[in-house]
C-alpha cells in the first residue's frame, strides 16, 4: 500500500487478508502453490522488509554487481 494510507484501511485489509488466509480452502491452495501462508502486522512485515532490502544491497555491492536505474 502507499505510504500514507491511513492506519484504519490498514487495520482492515490486514484483518480480512488473515481471515482469508485462515479459511481451509485459501490455506490449502496456497500450500498446493509450494507456499506457506503466514498472517502478520503491518509493522513485522515492514521490519522483515527492511531487514531483507540490507540484506540483498550488500550481497549485490559485495558480489559486484551493478545497478541499473
Amino acid at each position: 500500500m502507499p505510504a500514507r494510507t491511513p492506519r484504519d484501511v490498514v487495520a482492515l485489509i490486514q484483518r480480512e487478508t488473515a481471515r482469508a488466509l485462515s479459511a481451509p480452502e485459501t490455506n490449502a491452495r496456497i500450500r498446493a502453490m509450494g507456499n506457506e501462508p503466514v498472517d502478520s502486522t503491518p509493522e513485522v512485515f515492514e521490519a522483515k522488509f527492511r531487514d531483507d532490502t540490507a540484506r540483498f544491497i550488500t550481497i549485490v555491492n559485495e558480489a559486484g554487481i551493478p545497478l541499473q536505474n
